[in-house]
């Protein structure tokens, strides 16, 4: 879809999901290394369509840390999907950008305010989808620093939902150091450097 050392190496973050509002192929929208965040619609085996430009490149959003899109305001169904999308700030704080079709990346509320080195500062890995096999809002995976694998829930764009614990927290991981700062500013994972990249090593 892309050759190498393509615009692509300058991606920071990807969230697919519903924001087209068709029943198409998933749309996928991207945070880019200046800000910059953009939406590709009905991405399917013929590549990338229609670039939409969410936001300019700016500084604020040079500091999301992760994004994901899932349904957490409760008004997406089959016939007229309509994502959110969900931001993890660099900072802990973690907010909702409700109906991306419609409003774009203007309408925030705030899920957490947690701030500094606050419990979302240390997520890693976060991933929305219908794990809990219900037609209420979506839920959120989460992939901690320390390895452990939480999943909230029918998180709503105002509040988590409940905190079932997947996979605890790996020893292995107690007392890692950081190896050095990654780009953003954010501190080295200790799991990629004793799980893997991305990976948690289950030994139990």
């Amino acid at each position: 879809m892309a050759p190498a050392n393509a615009v692509w190496k300058y991606a920071r973050g990807i969230a697919t999901g519903k924001y087209a509002g068709n029943r198409w192929p998933d749309d996928l929208i991207v945070r880019w290394s200046d800000g910059e965040i953009t939406k590709y619609v009905d991405v399917d085996g013929d590549g990338l369509h229609a670039e939409e430009q969410l936001a300019a490149p700016n500084n604020l959003c040079q500091s999301a840390a992760l994004i994901t899109g899932g349904d957490f305001d409760g008004d997406s169904n089959d016939t007229t999907p309509n994502h959110d999308l969900m931001v993890i700030w660099a900072s802990g704080k973690v907010s909702v950008y409700a109906d991306v079709r419609a409003g774009g990346v203007q309408n925030e509320s705030v899920v957490s305010t947690a701030e500094g080195n606050g419990t979302w500062a240390h997520a890693r890995v976060i991933a929305a989808g219908e794990y809990g096999m219900n037609d209420w809002e979506d839920d959120l995976f989460v992939r901690w620093s320390d390895g452990e694998v939480t999943m909230y829930g029918n998180t709503q764009a105002s509040a988590m939902g409940r905190e079932y614990v997947l996979v605890p927290p790996s020893p292995l991981l107690r007392g890692v150091a950081p190896a050095s700062p990654a780009v953003g500013g954010r501190p080295e994972d200790p799991c990629a450097v004793v799980c893997g990249p991305e990976l948690y090593r289950s030994t139990h």
